[in-house]
């Protein structure tokens, strides 16, 4: 931030009268538990690590907000709940992929070149629409260790 950093910006929101009721949740690149509690002792109310699943932010909101959330198809449903209205994609759907598309994704997600992890889910949607975008799913939430996981068994 050009004019003060993060830690100042949340002391003088507490401090302000209408600021205890705020909540700042911090984002950080920090994977240090040191920085976690410098974060958490200027007033933050919560910590979240980069990098970041877009679920966790909704996560966040409904613990420290109440919100509940409303997906296509469902009734509310808790923000952590989200993923059950997903599809769930399985090694068996990864397996009915060409084997080179599969070989191709492997050593875009173990070289962790994103441009090409999406070059290829765009090749698997012109073959595989449901794999593909639960393919970016998993890529958008840099859930990489779960594509490869589906990958390799």
């Amino acid at each position: 931030m050009p004019v003060m950093n993060g830690y100042e910006a949340t002391r003088q929101i507490k401090a302000l009268p209408e600021g205890k009721m705020a909540k700042v949740i911090a984002l950080t690149a920090s994977a240090f538990e040191e920085d976690r509690k410098k974060v958490m002792a200027t007033g933050c109310d919560d910590f979240l690590r980069k990098p970041y699943r877009e679920s966790e932010i909704f996560e966040l909101m409904a613990k420290h907000l109440g919100v509940r959330y409303q997906y296509k198809g469902t009734q509310f449903a808790e923000a952590g709940n989200a993923e059950t209205v997903k599809k769930d994609l399985t090694s068996a759907d990864i397996a009915e992929l060409h084997q080179t598309l599969r070989d191709e994704l492997h050593q875009a997600v173990i070289e962790l070149d994103m441009e090409q992890i999406a070059q290829v889910i765009e090749k698997i949607s012109e073959l595989n629409k449901p794999v593909a975008e639960s393919l970016k799913t998993l890529a958008n939430n840099f859930e990489y260790d779960n594509i490869l996981t589906l990958l390799e068994t």
